[in-house]
């Protein structure tokens, strides 16, 4: 089984607010999707990675969101199954 994780930044409220953190939010990891690949099917797919959140710029001309299909992700899972 195969499980691409897709992570982010959560900014919450911080419900430890004190003298020694004094911040009312907090910002900290947290997983924003995921796609499980069971057996060559990818129930959760498409995998859809934002262009602005992976290279840290917004897109230029012909670039975009990078895009994983349900065929792509099953194939994947098959060579890494058999190049180990």
């Amino acid at each position: 089984m195969v499980c691409p994780d897709q992570w982010g930044l959560y900014t919450p409220p911080n419900a430890e607010v004190s003298e020694d953190t004094p911040q009312q939010t907090i910002t900290v990891p947290a997983k924003t999707g995921d796609v499980e690949i069971v057996d060559f099917t990818v129930p959760g797919a498409p995998l859809r990675l934002d262009f602005n959140k992976t290279f840290l710029r917004h897109p230029g001309q012909g670039q975009g969101h990078i895009v994983f299909t349900t065929k792509e992700l099953g194939d994947g899972a098959y060579v890494c199954q058999f190049s180990e």
